[in-house]
């Protein structure tokens, strides 16, 4: 399983992918800290969560800049790869990434210091470009 080249190369196993969400299920706290690596369970929001129902793993990776990101489904598969700047994860800064669940890129684009910046592009779950900085009739925001 390869992820984004903004995230480091490590990459877990399925056993061990279960065997972290095990552990994150049975903690009272619903994150671990290993070797400098965070791993919390989160909600559809991608905030930490504290309960079992629903939840998605959620890797903070310290760098040098800031905290690379990666939350995946319950199968491994990605959701969303990004960056931030601070240790609470609150504020984006650099290359996000939203996936759809067939794995597709759902929205990509930059944020500098919180704020969208530049061109956001949103696909759909072909991979057809649905549109660049734009609104679409109908479709219901996605919260980022």
């Amino acid at each position: 399983m390869l992820f984004c080249s903004l995230m480091t190369t490590m990459v877990i196993g399925q056993q061990d992918y279960s065997r972290l969400l095990s552990q994150l299920h049975s903690s009272e706290s619903k994150s671990l800290n290993i070797d400098g690596t965070n791993y919390s369970l989160v909600s559809a929001d991608f905030t930490v969560t504290t309960t079992n129902k629903g939840s998605y793993l959620r890797i903070a990776e310290h760098q040098q800049e800031g905290w690379s990101v990666r939350v995946l489904a319950a199968d491994g598969d990605p959701l969303m790869t990004g960056f931030y700047s601070d240790v609470a994860l609150t504020i984006p800064n650099g290359r996000f990434t939203y996936y759809h669940p067939n794995d597709r890129m759902e929205c990509t684009g930059t944020f500098v210091n919180g704020v969208k910046s530049g061109v956001w592009i949103l696909l759909d779950t072909s991979g057809n470009v649905r549109s660049r900085n734009g609104s679409i009739p109908g479709l219901v925001p996605m919260n980022y």
